[in-house]
């Protein structure tokens, strides 16, 4: 789960926590607590839902990828543009390594992992913290 959502956050960014008490809450929550939830319950994916959610990351990915922050807004138009290539270069990896390459349990573990990136880039979600989205707007465009 943490590697799929790390390669992902790598290239489509997303929400920070505003502090760093925040951040480590979250941060065991998500890849602490829902790993370990995942494996109490032995709930898995099944494969029509994999595919159902896969759809809904990549449409995501391409609509919502890269997500800047306040502090670190995406002012290139051009690297914007690599970020969303690789963030759905990342994304549909990760789906097919979790469809066709591992077992039901670690394919759950990475289709998760991308959902908790979806949500760190997903415009609701910036919305509900109280944070401005698409930060890069606010600047002068760069090439």
């Amino acid at each position: 789960m943490n590697l799929a959502y790390i390669l992902l956050r790598w290239h489509a960014n997303g929400w920070h926590a505003k502090s760093s008490i925040a951040c480590s809450l979250f941060g065991i929550a998500t890849f602490v607590g829902i790993p370990y939830v995942l494996q109490e319950t032995n709930f898995t994916l099944s494969t029509p839902w994999m595919l159902i959610l896969s759809v809904i990351i990549l449409l995501c990915v391409f609509f919502y990828a890269p997500a800047d922050t306040e502090k670190n807004p995406l002012v290139s138009v051009s690297e914007r543009k690599r970020k969303k290539l690789f963030a759905l270069i990342s994304a549909f990896s990760i789906i097919c390594v979790s469809l066709f390459l591992v077992g039901a349990q670690v394919g759950t573990l990475l289709i998760i992992g991308l959902l908790v990136e979806i949500l760190m880039i997903h415009p609701l979600f910036y919305k509900l913290n109280k944070r401005s989205y698409k930060n890069y707007e606010n600047y002068q465009i760069q090439p």
